[in-house]
């Protein structure tokens, strides 16, 4: 098959490295439960305020796990003082959409049956979680069950229905071929890819006017850059509380800063963070009910 050669890589570099992690020390307190028939693991990190912060993990939706925002989520906590839980969803080397958006969706409501229910939600996702962030607050949006009431999108992916030879060229970024490879791969039909689940800029102007008070984050040199743009100016045009934050670093330097012990994109890193979360919580703070 196509990309059967990907997916095995991206399953072996899977199971080290949750292997290693497990094996390890780790800040955040695991609860573990099953969702659309697989094992996955929500971090908590408890806070002084009664509030909830939820964080999505990037990685294309192919790479990555919840254990690479450990430290991420200690600083949001520290900052922040609320509750943090980020989500673990199954890659998409073994499932497919819609599951990680379900996984993600049955471990929030596991939290708001649990100590971490309490006071208002704010989500925040990076690259592929932002967009799976975007598609549990439209989901939401739909469903009624839970209210997100604010939102944080680092460096988004919001339209997989686009080919990479469609965006702008830069010359140190994603290839072409990288971004149509975790587009095909998490959702397999193309004009699957125009349901607004999976390219949440396909929503519509009623339902993105619903959205919550909505920060972005736009990376330098990103080809992904146009969609926190796009999203920017089209929730801007239906009333919706935007800022849009232009970052002098490169896609995905939040998540590989916090990883860092020190230096200059670790600093940037959190620079960026508090400025983020400062406008997060000030919009929490106010949270007009649509």
């Amino acid at each position: 098959m196509k990309y059967d050669a990907i997916k095995r890589y991206a399953e072996k570099k899977d199971l080290k490295w949750r292997a290693e992690y497990e094996s390890g020390s780790l800040i955040g307190n695991r609860l573990e439960s099953e969702q659309c028939g697989e094992r996955v693991v929500t971090l908590l990190y408890k806070g002084e305020k009664d509030g909830l912060i939820i964080t999505v993990h990037g990685g294309g939706f192919l790479y990555n796990s919840v254990y690479d925002e450990d430290t991420y989520c200690d600083f949001l906590r520290r900052i922040t003082g609320f509750n943090i839980a980020s989500l673990d969803y199954t890659l998409s080397y073994k499932r497919t959409y819609p599951t990680q958006l379900n996984q993600c969706d049955g471990q929030i409501k596991e939290l708001l049956r649990s100590d971490f229910g309490g006071g208002k939600i704010a989500l925040v996702g990076h690259s592929a979680g932002a967009n799976l962030a975007a598609a549990i607050t439209l989901k939401s949006i739909r469903e009624k069950q839970y209210k997100i009431s604010a939102l944080c999108l680092n460096y988004p992916g919001l339209d997989n229905y686009k080919l990479g030879k469609e965006r702008k060229f830069y010359p140190f970024t994603f290839m072409n071929s990288t971004l149509d490879t975790f587009s095909e791969i998490y959702c397999e039909n193309r004009e699957n890819r125009r349901d607004p689940l999976v390219s949440p800029l396909f929503a519509t102007d009623e339902e993105l006017a619903l959205f919550p008070p909505t920060v972005l984050v736009k990376s330098k040199g990103d080809k992904l850059g146009e969609d926190a743009e796009r999203m920017y100016e089209r929730l801007s045009s239906v009333g919706v509380e935007t800022e849009l934050v232009n970052a002098k670093m490169r896609h995905g330097f939040i998540e590989d800063g916090m990883r860092r012990k020190g230096g200059a994109m670790r600093k940037y890193a959190e620079e960026v963070t508090k400025r983020t979360m400062k406008s997060l919580c000030d919009m929490l703070s106010k949270d007009v009910t649509k």
